[in-house]
């Protein structure tokens, strides 16, 4: 660590503490790539992708997305709460970009209590194909 950095870090309590500290004075901001990449998510439409090939696609965007959100880290359960909504969300815009040749399954898949994950989601639509 250079030298002018060690001295205003140097009574941190913790590790996680001293990232969130030089992460919040250094960051320049993400909201910008955010809503990037959410107006990508939103879209991204299969059209000529096979089901394969969109999901891939969709889940690069997820993926680089969750790097960005935050994850509580209590254990009152908000953590499992928020990660199951947040795969329900994924499993939505899975369903939403489809074309209308998943009509059937797409109403299937949404009449299925509880949603099912979104691997089962993904299986279920890539079994039609």
């Amino acid at each position: 660590m250079e030298e002018h950095l060690q001295a205003t870090v140097a009574y941190a309590v913790d590790a996680k503490s001293l990232w969130n500290d030089l992460k919040e004075r250094y960051s320049k901001g993400n909201q910008t790539r955010v809503f990037q990449i959410k107006t990508e998510i939103a879209l991204l439409k299969q059209e000529e992708l096979s089901v394969r090939d969109y999901y891939k696609k969709l889940k690069l965007l997820w993926d680089e997305l969750e790097f960005y959100l935050e994850h509580p880290s209590c254990s009152c359960g908000a953590r499992a709460m928020i990660t199951g909504q947040r795969e329900m969300e994924k499993s939505y815009q899975f369903l939403m970009g489809l074309t209308s040749e998943f009509n059937t399954i797409r109403s299937t898949i949404l009449g299925i209590e509880p949603m099912p994950s979104l691997n089962k989601v993904y299986n279920l639509v890539a079994n039609e194909e």
